[in-house]
C-alpha cells in the first residue's frame, strides 16, 4: 500500500463503486441539496424528504456515467445549476 493512496485519482474501473459509496452519503447528498434548494435544505425534514428523491435520480442519471471523465463532466453540471 502507498503511503498515497488516500489521495490518489480514482481509475475508471473504480468508478461504479464510487457512485455506489457517494449514493449512500448523506452529506455528499446535502451538498447537492444545499446548491439546488439553498434556503430549503437547511430543514431537517426537507432534507429528510429529499434525500430519497435525489438519491434515486441520481442513481439513474449514473447509470450512462462508466469513467471518471463522464463523473466529472455530471458533477460539474450539477454544481453549476
Amino acid at each position: 500500500m502507498n503511503e498515497f493512496d488516500d489521495i490518489r485519482p480514482y481509475d475508471d474501473a473504480e468508478v461504479p463503486s464510487v457512485i455506489s459509496r457517494l449514493l449512500r452519503d448523506n452529506d455528499f447528498l446535502d451538498l447537492l441539496l444545499s446548491r439546488r434548494l439553498p434556503r430549503l435544505s437547511n430543514l431537517v425534514p426537507v432534507r429528510f424528504l429529499m434525500r430519497p428523491i435525489l438519491r434515486n435520480s441520481l442513481a439513474k442519471l449514473a447509470a450512462d456515467v462508466s469513467t471518471v471523465e463522464d463523473f466529472q463532466a455530471h458533477m460539474t453540471s450539477a454544481l453549476r445549476n
